[in-house]
């Protein structure tokens, strides 16, 4: 088993597009950490299971998507349309809303990224069966929030919970480099797996790719390409990612 987890370590850095594709955690790594993170785990190292369940949607969410630590922090509710099944990424520099310390932003371009109908449903169970009974969360629109008893409770979780949280499920993958960045670099490692498999050209890839990841287009050929077009082809391409990454996800 520590033969197994130490091949999750990534890659090292490299400035090349390949080798960071290449750089990825192992699928046994992320499939340990989800398995821990369901609320009916025995391994789950929470005990509250509004926590729990926050706790695995945002890991399902970071692994589904590919957002950055910072735009995760950063959705609020209304990011999120139930009927659509959408995400929406919203830059906020220096929101007067967000009494955290150090705010969490998204540092990309704004998108939306579609979701499966299941993550939208454990969206929706954490929204209206838990996090609307602490007080101090209707003041703020910030979908996930600090749940421990104080002065906090209630209110945006901050960016040290939220690591906090990352070295505690690291440790469940002891020496596999977990962390939320990681989880970004193994998105990328997945789609283009699943591009090649379906030979989507390099051209058409590196489109698709930088609408979902918000990066700003550098393609030459990007202009001879339909937006609409492009953006059927990244919701199609990230909810077929996340239907695969899924199957694993589903309570027993």
């Amino acid at each position: 088993m520590v033969e197994m987890i130490k091949a999750g370590r990534p890659s090292k850095p490299s400035n090349s597009v390949l080798d960071r594709d290449e750089r990825h955690l192992d699928d046994a790594v992320v499939d340990l950490v989800l398995a821990a993170l369901k609320p009916n785990s025995e391994n789950n190292p929470a005990r509250d299971y509004a926590v729990k369940l926050r706790n695995m949607l945002m890991f399902m969410i970071l692994h589904a998507t590919g957002l950055r630590r910072g735009e995760l922090l950063n959705l609020k509710i209304d990011d999120i349309d139930f009927l659509q099944g959408t995400l929406r990424v919203v830059r906020r520099p220096d929101s007067t809303g967000d009494v955290r310390v150090h705010q969490p932003t998204a540092k990309t371009r704004q998108r939306i990224i579609p979701l499966l109908s299941e993550l939208i449903s454990y969206i929706h169970d954490y929204v209206l069966r838990h996090r609307r009974k602490f007080p101090a969360a209707k003041s703020h629109g910030y979908l996930f929030i600090t749940h421990k008893e104080g002065p906090t409770q209630g209110l945006p979780l901050s960016v040290s919970a939220f690591q906090k949280w990352m070295r505690t499920i690291a440790s469940i993958s002891e020496g596999s480099g977990l962390h939320a960045h990681a989880l970004r670099h193994h998105w990328n490692y997945l789609f283009s797996k699943m591009m090649g498999a379906e030979r989507v050209s390099p051209q058409r890839e590196e489109k698709i790719r930088s609408y979902l990841m918000g990066w700003k287009e550098t393609s030459g050929t990007a202009a001879i390409y339909n937006g609409r077009h492009i953006k059927k082809q990244a919701a199609e391409a990230v909810l077929s990612l996340q239907g695969r990454y899924l199957k694993g996800a589903r309570e027993d």
